[in-house]
């Protein structure tokens, strides 16, 4: 059992790692807090690392995002509107507008940082390399849709907090719902909804792009 330090200048650990090879040695070496192996000079080795803690958290937090399989559900909302929102973006991405224009109605305050479409050196910190993606404090969202859907749930539950007279009714309606108690027809408004949006991104995307 030999030790290697960790070749991630983040982390200060002592990657351990395990050889069964008596053949000649060659490089085969990656950064192990990238999921790879470590710096070593192996050929055709038995290799087996024990990563420390810090390089176990790094990797659980290098998982691949990816957006929810309905992006059109709104989530349980935090409970707050974010304090900083950071929009990741094409200037002329529709799907980013589409974000920008949600934003704009409701008269949230958010930065935008353009991407370089060829490096997107800017996303290099995220496993998920397309736009939009949205910073709200500490969480990262990505998915135009998710994203409109997740503040959508937000503004919702700081609108019921502040309103007392909605708070019975405003989780069932949608954005776009008329009032009225009936549950049937707050339902039937978050599925028309549900519909519209989908339109807009399967085909109004494609006949103005």
């Amino acid at each position: 059992m030999g030790q290697l330090s960790c070749l991630d200048r983040g982390c200060s650990g002592v990657c351990s790692f395990s050889i069964c090879s008596k053949q000649r040695w060659h490089r085969a070496g990656r950064c192990c807090t990238a999921g790879r192996v470590a710096s070593l000079f192996v050929r055709n080795p038995i290799i087996q690392f024990h990563i420390t803690a810090a390089c176990r958290r790094k990797l659980r937090s290098q998982a691949p995002m990816q957006p929810p399989a309905d992006p059109y559900a709104l989530p349980a909302a935090a409970g707050r509107l974010p304090n900083n929102i950071t929009l990741y973006q094409y200037e002329v991405c529709p799907f980013c507008c589409k974000v920008k224009a949600f934003l704009d109605y409701h008269k949230l305050p958010y930065t935008t940082i353009e991407v370089n479409p060829l490096t997107k050196g800017e996303l290099k910190w995220s496993t998920y390399r397309k736009v939009p993606v949205v910073k709200l404090d500490d969480d990262v969202v990505v998915d135009s849709s998710a994203i409109v859907s997740r503040l959508a749930a937000e503004v919702q539950q700081a609108k019921s907090s502040s309103s007392s007279s909605s708070s019975k009714s405003s989780s069932s309606k949608g954005w776009f719902s008329k009032g009225g108690s009936s549950s049937d027809s707050s339902s039937s408004n978050v599925e028309e909804e549900k519909q519209w949006r989908k339109w807009v991104d399967e085909r109004y995307v494609k006949l103005i792009t």
